[in-house]
């Protein structure tokens, strides 16, 4: 409750999910596709910090199917409802194989 509405909140769903939580994967899907239906306006807060305020359907896209992966049974469903542009679809890509850097990494990089 303590991180609830700071912008430390994403920086700990990133932590989480690097260590293969599917609960913070899914809601790192969430966040990224603007999602704005969970808490006190903690996902809005958040998805500003992280995307400048714009959904990234390419990284809830990604975080969705790593969620899934992890065992998260709603996480396929939600993938589903994201509609990719060409290019969001590369991007998602390259998230998958590794070849580009999702901002959760980027930060946790950064802030370690």
């Amino acid at each position: 409750k303590a991180l609830c509405c700071s912008e430390e909140a994403i920086l700990w769903f990133c932590r989480s999910a690097s260590q293969g939580t599917a609960e913070a994967m899914f809601r790192l899907g969430r966040i990224y596709a603007g999602d704005t239906a969970d808490g006190p306006g903690l996902i809005s807060r958040v998805i500003a910090f992280v995307n400048e305020g714009e959904a990234d359907h390419a990284q809830a896209t990604y975080w969705f199917q790593m969620a899934a992966k992890a065992g998260e049974a709603t996480a396929i469903s939600a993938s589903k409802k994201i509609e990719l542009s060409p290019t969001e679809r590369v991007s998602l890509a390259d998230y998958m194989s590794g070849n580009a850097m999702t901002e959760c990494e980027s930060l946790l990089k950064a802030r370690g």
